[in-house]
This record gives C-alpha cells, sequence and structure tokens, in this order.
C-alpha cells in the first residue's frame, strides 16, 4: 500500500510538472512590449494608390527597431485585407529565430475593424515548428517558426501585430551588420525605422537606390531614425541577374573596411594540421596508390567531392564555423565550409598550400558595391597553385570526374581569401572551357521514315550538370524526356536503341548516344493536298537556350546565360539529293559570335546537307541601353536559324525525258504559227484613213512594252520548263499507278503550256502588225489582252482548288505570283484595249489593210530607240 501511494504522489507531481512547463513554454512567447522602444500608432498610415496592391493587400506600417546594446530587435508591421484572397495571408502570422542563441516574444496582435480595435492578444494560439527549408538537400540550419492562424479575420480589417527577436550570432562577435529595406513591391503607408548604438560607434551607413538622412540622437547610446511616408512600391521584371536588386536598401555595418572582415572570417575558419588517425589513414592509401602530385591531388580532391556527401547542420555558431576536419571525416557529410576545411587540411598535409576562398554565388563580383560586411558571402571553396599555375575548385560538386586540372569551377568572378597577407579579393576567371557539342543525323529511308542518330559531347560544367542529371534520374526517365524532345521534329518518335553513355576518364568529357525513328518523317504532310515534303529543321537544343528579347522594352538588365560555347550539327542525308547551295550567315557582335553554315555534299547516290551552328555568349547581361540593340542581333539569329526543307518525291517511274510536255509545247507553237499566218493573209479594211505617218503619242510605250514582251515571255518559258524536262507530267498525275495520280493536275500542267506557246507566238505576231501600222492590229491587241485576262482568271481558279489550305511554300508562293500577275494585267488590260481602240491617234494610224514590207528585225531595230521602261505585258 505505502508503495501504491508514495506512486500516486510522484504521479501527480509529473502531472503538476508537465502543467507548469506547458504552461512556462508558452508564456515564454508572449510578453509586454520592451521598454526601450517608441510606440509607432500605424492608425493615420495609408498607402498612396490602391492601384498597385497585388495579392489583395498592402502593409499600413513597417515598424523595424535595433537596438545593438541589448542585442534586441522588434518588428511591428500592420496589413489589411482589401478582398477575399487576401485573408488567408493576413490572417496567418510566423516569425523565426534561432534557438541556440535567440528567443522569440509575441507582444500584442489587434484588429483594427470598422473604427474599433479588437485586441486578440490572449488568444492567439502560437505553435512552434521545426521547418527546415534545405533538409532535402541535406543541410539543417536549426531555426524555429513560430506561428499562428488568427480566428475572426474579415476583408477591410487591419491585423496589427509585433514581437521581438533577442540574441545575436555568437560568430558576429560584437560586429554590427544590418539591412533595412526602404521600398517593396506591394505598397507601404510607412516604413519606420530606429537602430541604437552604443555611444561613441560610428558605423558605415550606405544606400542601395536610395538615399535617406536619419535623425540622430545622441544621449548614452545613438539613434538613427529613419521616417519614411509612403515608399514608391517597386516592382522587378522577370529574367534578371542574380545579383540586381531594385529596392531600397539602407546597409549599416561596423566593420572598417574588407580587411577587417577577411580577418575576422579568418578567425572562424582553424586549419589543424595535427594528426588524426582516419586522415593520416585515408593520405597512407593515397600516397601508397599514386606517386606524383598531381595524382594525389586529384585523388584527394575526387575523395571530398564524391565521398563526403554534402550535408551539415548549420544551428547556432556552425553557420559561419566550419568543424573541425577530423570531425567532417568521420561523419562523411558536410556542408560547404567544412568540405572546403577538409580539403584544405588534406592538400596541406601533401605540401600543398591551400586557402579557404568566401564568394557569393549570386553577387559575384557586385559584392563590392556594398559596405563589408561577414554576411556577404554564402559559400566556400579552395585555391592552390600548382606548378605556377593558380586553381579554383568546389568541394560542393560532386558530379565532377577526371584529373582536378580539368574540372571547370563556375563563373564565380570574385572570392575573398582567407589568409593574412596580400589584397583580400582575388579575381576568379571566367569559365571558357565548358562546352556542349551535339551532333544529329537524319538519315532518310526510300519509305519515309528516317533514322535519327544523335551524340552530345559534352565538356567543363556542362557534363558536370549533365552527369549530375544521369546521377540523379533514372535511365527510363531521361531517355522518355529525350524522346519526347525530339516530338518537336516529328509527333511520334520511336526509341530504337537505349541511351548509352561513355566519359574520358582523364579530361571529364561526358558523351552519350541516342537513336530514334520518325516514322512518315518524310512524308507528305496531307498528300490530297499537296505531294510536297516541306519540313523546317531548327537547333531546338540551342534555340530553347537562348533569350530572343520578345518584350518591347526593358527597365531591368536582362539576364543570359554565360558562359555559353554551344556547336551544334544537322545532317539529313536524301536518297534523292538536294537542290539547295552552300551558305554562310554570321554575327559577330558585342553580344555574342554566331554562324550559321549550309554544307551540301550531292554523291552520285543521293546526298546531304550539313547544318553547322556556333554561338558563343560575350555578355553576362543586358543593360536597359542596350535592349535595342540586342533585341536587333537577336533578330538575326531568329531569321537565320531555320533551314526550311521543300522536296516534291515524284514516283520512281516518272524520271524520264517529258515527253508530254514537248508535245503540249509543240502542239501550242503550231497552232500559234497557223493562226498567225490565217489573220496575216486576211484583209481587214480600217473605217478610218491615215492621219498619222510616224507611231507617236502613248503607242510608243505600247511599241516598247510589245518588242519587249516575247523576251520577258522566253525567260519564263525556260525558268518555268527546263527543270520539268526531266518528269513526265502524263506518268506523273495521269497514270493510276503513280504515288501523285492527280487528273486535275495532269490537265492544268498540259493544257496551260499550250495557251503559253500561243501567246508568245501571238505576241511576236503583234509587233509585226504594230510597226506596220496595220489595220489588224486593233482587234488583235483588244482580243490578245481580254483572252489573257480570262485565261489568268481560269488560271487562279484552278490554282485555288489544287493548293486551297497547302502547307508546301512553293505553291503557296506560285498561288500569291499568279493572283498578283492577274491583278496587274487586269489593270493594263482596263488601260490600254479602250485607248487602241477609241483613241484618235490609234484610229488613224493603223489603217492599212495591206501589209507593208517590214521584217521583224526592222520592227525590233525601229523600237531600239525608246527608251522609257513600261510594264511588260505578260502572258499567262
Amino acid at each position: 500500500m505505502t508503495f501504491v501511494r508514495t506512486n500516486n504522489y510522484l504521479f501527480f507531481l509529473l502531472i503538476l510538472n508537465f502543467i507548469f512547463a506547458s504552461s512556462l513554454s508558452i508564456a515564454q512567447y508572449k510578453g509586454p512590449y520592451p521598454e526601450w522602444i517608441k510606440r509607432v500608432d500605424p492608425g493615420n498610415a495609408s498607402v498612396t494608390s490602391r492601384n498597385e496592391v497585388k495579392d489583395g493587400y498592402y502593409y499600413a506600417l513597417v515598424d523595424e527597431q535595433y537596438n545593438a546594446v541589448l542585442q534586441s530587435n522588434f518588428f511591428h508591421y500592420a496589413m489589411c485585407a482589401l478582398n477575399e484572397e487576401a485573408l488567408t495571408s493576413v490572417s496567418q502570422l510566423e516569425f523565426g529565430y534561432d534557438p541556440d542563441y535567440q528567443k522569440a516574444v509575441l507582444h500584442s496582435v489587434k484588429v483594427h475593424r470598422n473604427g474599433h480595435v479588437i485586441d486578440k492578444t490572449s488568444e492567439v494560439n502560437l505553435k512552434k515548428l521545426n521547418e527546415e527549408s534545405e533538409r532535402s538537400s541535406g543541410i539543417l540550419n536549426g531555426r524555429v517558426t513560430l506561428y499562428a492562424n488568427l480566428t475572426d479575420i474579415r476583408k477591410g480589417d487591419i491585423v496589427e501585430y509585433s514581437f521581438s527577436v533577442i540574441g545575436q550570432n555568437p560568430a558576429q562577435k560584437n560586429y554590427l551588420d544590418h539591412s533595412f529595406s526602404t521600398t517593396y513591391s506591394i505598397p507601404v503607408g510607412r516604413i519606420y525605422l530606429r537602430l541604437i548604438l552604443p555611444q561613441g560607434q560610428k558605423p558605415s551607413i550606405a544606400y542601395n537606390n536610395g538615399n535617406y538622412t536619419p535623425q540622430i540622437i545622441q544621449g548614452s547610446n545613438t539613434e538613427y531614425i529613419w521616417d519614411i511616408l509612403k515608399p514608391e512600391v517597386k516592382r522587378m521584371e522577370a529574367s534578371v541577374p542574380e545579383w540586381y536588386d531594385p529596392y531600397g536598401k539602407i546597409l549599416i555595418s561596423s566593420f572598417r573596411n574588407w580587411q577587417e572582415v577577411r580577418s575576422h572570417c579568418l578567425s572562424l575558419f582553424e586549419v589543424k594540421t595535427g594528426n588524426d588517425k582516419h586522415i593520416e589513414t585515408l593520405l597512407d592509401s593515397i600516397k601508397r596508390l599514386h606517386s606524383e602530385d598531381k595524382d594525389r591531388i586529384s585523388a584527394i580532391v575526387d575523395f571530398v567531392q564524391a565521398s563526403i556527401r554534402y550535408s551539415g547542420n548549420e544551428g547556432g555558431i556552425y553557420s559561419h564555423v566550419p568543424r573541425p576536419a577530423d570531425v567532417v571525416i568521420k561523419n562523411r557529410f558536410g556542408d560547404c565550409k567544412e568540405k572546403t576545411l577538409l580539403l584544405i587540411t588534406l592538400l596541406r598535409k601533401i605540401g600543398i598550400q591551400a586557402y579557404p576562398v568566401l564568394l557569393n554565388t549570386y553577387q559575384k563580383k557586385h559584392v563590392m558595391d556594398y559596405p563589408p560586411s561577414m554576411y556577404a558571402f554564402n559559400h566556400a571553396v579552395v585555391t592552390f597553385e600548382y606548378r605556377g599555375e593558380r586553381y579554383f575548385l568546389d568541394p560542393t560538386i560532386s558530379s565532377q570526374r577526371g584529373a582536378f586540372m580539368f574540372r571547370t569551377f563556375p563563373s564565380y568572378e570574385l572570392g575573398m581569401v582567407l589568409k593574412e597577407e596580400g589584397e583580400p579579393f582575388i579575381d576568379i576567371p571566367d569559365n571558357q572551357a565548358s562546352l556542349t557539342s551535339i551532333y544529329e543525323d537524319f538519315i532518310i529511308e526510300p519509305s519515309g521514315d528516317t533514322r535519327l542518330v544523335v551524340k552530345t559531347v559534352l565538356t567543363g560544367l556542362t557534363a558536370d550538370n549533365f552527369r549530375y542529371l544521369f546521377l540523379t534520374s533514372s535511365i527510363s526517365d531521361i531517355q522518355e524526356s529525350y524522346r519526347a524532345f525530339y516530338t518537336k521534329f516529328n509527333p511520334e518518335v520511336k526509341v530504337l536503341d537505349t541511351i548509352k553513355t561513355e566519359e574520358n576518364k582523364e579530361t571529364g568529357e561526358l558523351i552519350f548516344h541516342e537513336h530514334y525513328l520518325l516514322p512518315g518523317f518524310w512524308k507528305p504532310e496531307d498528300s490530297a493536298k499537296s505531294k510536297s515534303i516541306t519540313k523546317d529543321f531548327i537547333p531546338y537544343s540551342l534555340y530553347d537556350r537562348l533569350d530572343f528579347a520578345k518584350a518591347p522594352s526593358r527597365k531591368d538588365p536582362l539576364l543570359v546565360e554565360y558562359p555559353m560555347r554551344y556547336h551544334q550539327v544537322m545532317t539529313i542525308s536524301n536518297p534523292n539529293g538536294w537542290s539547295v547551295k552552300n551558305d554562310l550567315k554570321e554575327s559577330n557582335n558585342t553580344f555574342f559570335r554566331y554562324s550559321f553554315k549550309t554544307e551540301v555534299n550531292s554523291g552520285i547516290v543521293g546526298g546531304t546537307v550539313r547544318l553547322i551552328y556556333n554561338y558563343e555568349a560575350r555578355k553576362k547581361e543586358i543593360n536597359p541601353s542596350e535592349y535595342k540593340a540586342y533585341q536587333t542581333e537577336m533578330e538575326f539569329i531568329n531569321q537565320n536559324m531555320v533551314f526550311t526543307a521543300v522536296y516534291t518525291p515524284y514516283a520512281t517511274n516518272s524520271k524520264t525525258v517529258n515527253w508530254s510536255l514537248l508535245l503540249v509545247l509543240f502542239v501550242g507553237l503550231a497552232a500559234g504559227i497557223v493562226l498567225v499566218i490565217y489573220l496575216y493573209r486576211k484583209k481587214h479594211i480600217s473605217n478610218y484613213t491615215k492621219q498619222y505617218d510616224t507611231i507617236g503619242g502613248w503607242l510608243i510605250l505600247i511599241g516598247i512594252s510589245l518588242v519587249v514582251n516575247p523576251f520577258l515571255l522566253l525567260i519564263s518559258f525556260f525558268t518555268m520548263y527546263i527543270p520539268e524536262m526531266k518528269y513526265d507530267y502524263y506518268e506523273l498525275f495521269l497514270n493510276v499507278n503513280s504515288d501523285f495520280f492527280s487528273p486535275l493536275k495532269g490537265c492544268y500542267f498540259l493544257i496551260m503550256p499550250v495557251f503559253n506557246t500561243l501567246f508568245l507566238v501571238v505576241s511576236v505576231f503583234l509587233i509585226v502588225l504594230f510597226f506596220q501600222k496595220k489595220a489588224l492590229f486593233r482587234p488583235v491587241f483588244c482580243m490578245f489582252k481580254i483572252v489573257n485576262v480570262v485565261i489568268l482568271f481560269i488560271d487562279v481558279i484552278v490554282l485555288h482548288i489544287m493548293y486551297s489550305g497547302t502547307t508546301d511554300i512553293s505553291e503557296r508562293q506560285v498561288l500569291s505570283s499568279e493572283t498578283n500577275q492577274l491583278i496587274k494585267v487586269f489593270v493594263g488590260t482596263m488601260i490600254w484595249v479602250p485607248y487602241i481602240w477609241y483613241s484618235e491617234r490609234s484610229r488613224y494610224t493603223f489603217t492599212n489593210p495591206e501589209p507593208e514590207k517590214v521584217t521583224l528585225d526592222d520592227a525590233v531595230t525601229q523600237s531600239s530607240s525608246h527608251l522609257p521602261s513600261v510594264p511588260s505585258e505578260d502572258g499567262v
């Protein structure tokens, strides 16, 4: 019994202790306002324009007060919800701190509604959340978030809350390092900033995008106060460089210069070279396997990069202080600064004097644009010299391979070397070793199916990135994503062989091979409308990585990929050969160097065309003042990147002499000769007597046009029909066994040459009649013009029927050209036919009933002195 009563008593004490501890835990997150702050009333704070409100809310007040003497920071905000969508954002409060050296206290939560103030502080239920946003990468920062979801928040409410975060990272020691925001992307009614410093401390104060003079109050301490009403709302465009910050900031630091920052950071990196069995065991094994320093360095770098995983606990002082190398090697993990310290320790033990380098992967060289600060850096790497060459290595890139001198370093531009002597910063050369080379071979089969063979060769960081992809993704997923990529060429793509990879162990070069089938790729998309094949070959791999600057203008700098060196070759093998020419188009400017070369190699059987693209970026970003010039240069690439292949794959048995075309040309010629002989011999009496012995007035222009017209028709004959002589129209379009059987096209291609030949003969006949001033000229000329318009009209109708909806570029060009020709001839006919038929000059010039003895050569000679050019009177 005694035992039972004793246990009940102990259980009762445990319950009381738990209740007390729980209440204490909750109480420590709430507390009164600190005595040192100045109370700021948000009541009169309003924004300039609600038109700039996004997400449905704005800040009526941003009140931040920092006490460097007490190491306490006070935050006071008031947010207004303008619509229902904003209620979620306004009703959720959260603020974070590092429990290793800080504590957080909620002071007050109030709701302003219709002129009344509702105090909700007592009913706020704070929850402690151990949220680690980087835990998927193995990084824990130890920060804790206090979160509350407020009840009964309505549209139009102003939620006012305040809290304090007390404590400072011991790694910062007594240095002051703060930044205050003076502009935001949403409207703010009032920004109140206050800083309390010990008497006599004079920090450096810098402004980013703005300049605000503080009110300075001297007393036992020194106060700096910035009171900003209705600050400008800032908007930032997309695709800006990572260093670019258009927002206003006040930057305050007690570091006098960057040398002082370096000394402070150097004190945090303690490189111990004492003996540790884990380190010594590792080095002994490396020394046994490798006798030369370069091989030992490569082995050490490979071990730190690949065998020490990137992970770490960065809570407390470990946000800036690395754990010792022996701890990292035993844990087999570490963050950037810990992997850096381990690599430096190992290299120094084999006689290589290596140093840590602090840098900012976003700001890069622009870190120098701000006051000295220990928070200016977000990454640590290693530098050392070997045989007179300086090398930089990033120990966190686990996907690098090859000897250390071939391991490419990112273009971080600038870094702070942690050593006692010399300048604090060192320039980091741009990475120019990375190159992407893609070779795409399109092998067209007689069936129209096409095999696509792709070889990709990657060097430098490009190889590292793709190697990481292969390390973190399945081959099947990568294969499917690449297969889907090539559907840009063909809707259906089949994988012929699984993607294969190989790499050069010395240089780290990565190569992979792909094999696909594009079924029906080299066939007309719609054989019912067009037998021609039109395919656009675009270097999509390069195209997708370029920014063509489509926006009409910019106010912020534009980020472009840099460094970027690209080489892409597309080889298209066609058994029927190519009718294109070698060509080179290139642009060399301040932004990039680009070239597009077309190489044609036609053999006895078939041929290939090689499309060779080269691109090299020369700038990291485009300033707004350069944007228009950059647009112009990128438009050159846009206009000179696509190779359009147009091909009409005729039936095999159609390749012969075009006897049907020769026959209809002969028929047209014979019909024309018979017609003009008949007309020439026929006596035509004019109703008018001759009053003009010479040709004058507007008839001179008609004479010039008549003389020029046969020559233009002859040129068009050679252009149209000589290339067609190797294809028999009858076999091609009228043979039911032909792949291109089309009676309409067959009739069209066989009838139109008859009319064209007939018009050629008649145009010569008109010259004879004109210079003989025969009365027959007027009716023949008018009939010739009218018939020409009628035939052209029928021609355009038939072409619209045949080529309606065609995607063939050449067919669309023919349709457009013939339509324009119809309009031109129709307008000429409407002008000259009435003139010839009704004008006095014409009626009283062409009166001769019998032919004069004037030859065609005489007619041409007589017209040669007329210099003015006139529109040609072309036939169909």
